[in-house]
Formats: structure tokens, C-alpha cells, sequence
């Protein structure tokens, strides 16, 4: 959500005004009964708290979650979406008009060039044992590739060999970067959703979800083998089976973690992995002879961008500068 403890600080003294009015205070519901502050005024407010003054004192109200945060998009959500075009369309022209809801989207590159996508998997070597998904998720890759057209966000791959119950033969995973150098160091209250346009999908063996984590491929202009083993384990959102869309973009709203994943200067390295695997846990994964559960996306050697995997970051260009209003005073 845009609206960060950043965004609060940087709108402080409008926000405390509207918060004192008695419409504010329906908008945020902390009229009459529903706030301990009365008709006291209010001196600043947090995505979740509210100060005001009692006696020689400060007092504040907490919520557990971004309440007063939430109140406002909800309440003005046509408004945002109007300050978000004209931050998108005044900001690149001149950043002293910025609102704070500039957006930054973001491609990787076609073919082995930076930021690059692809991806990364394990296969049974020829005329070898299958393996148990233990053994294939735990193993070295043996195989990458980073210039198809569209190819499998996420599958494994049954053996063909009723001798080989309960074992697989491919584990795939990929992997997509993005430059978002373009934010630079002083960009605040970065939020992330990454989006893959699906064009299959199969679930045979079962129905993963589609995870999206962090990655630290060797290189950013090429995939390797090795790069199988340089995906992590802590999922930043996903998407689950029967959501997957196979003529459409798939958006993953990113956690907290995953927004922190956000190059500011550099280039933001993401990887996704069906749920089975990031999680380690097969449940719902029932082998069947020769057979494969998966989604398929369109990656960036595909002609145009409007297919491609991206990453729209919203963002607050201006670095904030010292304190505001009431807070100031901490």
C-alpha cells in the first residue's frame, strides 16, 4: 500500500488537519465512542497511531494494523487512482510536481543481456535413477536457458518408469530481472507487483501455486546451471492454480519482504517456484506415470512488452527531509 509511514510524515500537516475536521474523523472512525482522543485535537498521525496532547503529555492510540491507512484508500480510491496518472504523466517532465504516487514499470531484457529472464532446472541424467523430490529439489541444476519465447514459470516432471513410483525426472524453476536503477537512493515507501502473462498451465500430479521469491543469479545477462541453487526459500506472494490465468497478466502483490527486494540503484533479482518447492512440502503432489504439473508463462524474448514479465513499483521519488509538524519533536 502507498500509503507508508513515509507518505504520512511527508503529508503530516494536511493530513492533521483533515484528521481534526469532522469529516476526517468519520473517514478515519475515530469519532464520538470509537477513539479514546474525544474532542481533543489531534497533533500527528501514523498509517496506524494517533497523538494528541493531554496536559503537559503526549498520548497515543495504536491499532494493530494500518488502519487509518486503509480508511483513506478505501474512502478516496478514484481520487489515488487520478493522482497516480498525473504523478505518471508530470513526474518524468518535472519532479517538483510529484504527489507521491509515481510508478516505475520495468522489463527484463530479450536474450542473454542484462536484466536478464530464463530459467534454471534439474534432469535426471540420462540412463541415471529417477529421483525422489527430496533428492531433485535438494540437487545441483544441470541445464538453463535464457532466450525462449515463453516457457515453464514452474513445472516438475514425472519418470516414465512404473519402477520409478513416486520419483521425477525435472524440477524447473526461472528467473526474472529487472533494472530499477531508475528509483535511485533517495526513492521512499517502494511498494512492488510483479505480473507474468500465462499461456498454459497443467495439473496432473496436482495444482501448485506459482510463488515468487528472491534469486542471486551469478550473472544478470545470462542464466546458468548453477543458478538453480540461487533461488530462496521465503515467498514474497503468489498466486494460486485455479487463479492462474492462462490468456492474461497474473499479478502477485509483494509482501514486505518482497518490496524490500527492490533494487534501489541496481538490478532487482526475483525468481518463482511452484509451492511444492519453495516450501519444501509435497503434499497435494501425487505422482503419476510420465506426467507433469506446472505454469507456463511468456518471458521477454517474445516480440513488445505488452506480454512481457513486469514489475511496476510504486514510489515516492523526493527523500524525505527532517522531521514534520508534531513529529519534528521526537
Amino acid at each position: 500500500m502507498i500509503f507508508s509511514k513515509e507518505w504520512f510524515l511527508k503529508h503530516q500537516k494536511i493530513l492533521i488537519w483533515f484528521a481534526n475536521t469532522w469529516f476526517g474523523k468519520k473517514i478515519l472512525c475515530i469519532d464520538g465512542d470509537k477513539s479514546s482522543i474525544g474532542k481533543r485535537k489531534i497533533e500527528g498521525i501514523l498509517p496506524n497511531a494517533i497523538f494528541w496532547k493531554k496536559g503537559r503529555k503526549y498520548q497515543v492510540e495504536f491499532r494493530t494494523h494500518d488502519k487509518f491507512g486503509k480508511r483513506l484508500y478505501y474512502a478516496f480510491k478514484p481520487l489515488w487512482y487520478l493522482l497516480h496518472y498525473w504523478d505518471s504523466a508530470t513526474v518524468p517532465l518535472n519532479p517538483v510536481f510529484d504527489l507521491g504516487f509515481a510508478t516505475l514499470t520495468v522489463y527484463p531484457a530479450a536474450g542473454s543481456n542484462s536484466p536478464v529472464d530464463g530459467y534454471t532446472r534439474r534432469t535426471r541424467t540420462a540412463g541415471v535413477d529417477a529421483e525422489t523430490f527430496a533428492v531433485i529439489r535438494a540437487g545441483a541444476g544441470t541445464s538453463a536457458s535464457d532466450n525462449d519465447a515463453n516457457q515453464w514459470a514452474g513445472i516438475i516432471t514425472a519418470s516414465s518408469s512404473g519402477g520409478d513410483t513416486d520419483k521425477y525426472v525435472i524440477l524447473q524453476r526461472s528467473i526474472f530481472c529487472f533494472d530499477t536503477s531508475a528509483l535511485t537512493a533517495g526513492a521512499t515507501g517502494v511498494t512492488g507487483v510483479i505480473s507474468f502473462y500465462g499461456d498454459s498451465k497443467l495439473d496432473t500430479m496436482g495444482s501448485p501455486a506459482l510463488h515468487v521469491s528472491g534469486a542471486t543469479p551469478a550473472a544478470t545477462n545470462t542464466l546458468a546451471a548453477s543458478d538453480f541453487g540461487q533461488l530462496q526459500a521465503t515467498s514474497f506472494g503468489n498466486v494460486a492454480y485455479a487463479s492462474y490465468s492462462t490468456t492474461g497478466y497474473n499479478d502477485i502483490d509483494m509482501n514486505a519482504s518482497g518490496d524490500s527486494n527492490i533494487s534501489l540503484t541496481g538490478i532487482s533479482k526475483f525468481g518463482t517456484q511452484l509451492s511444492w518447492d519453495i516450501l519444501n512440502d509435497s503434499t497435494g503432489l501425487t505422482w503419476v506415470n510420465n506426467e507433469n504439473s506446472g505454469l507456463h508463462a511468456i518471458f521477454a524474448d517474445t516480440a513488445g512488452t505488452s506480454t512481457d514479465p513486469k514489475l511496476v513499483v510504486t514510489y515516492t521519488p523526493a527523500p524525505l527531509v527532517g522531521g514534520a509538524g508534531f513529529f519534528a519533536l521526537l
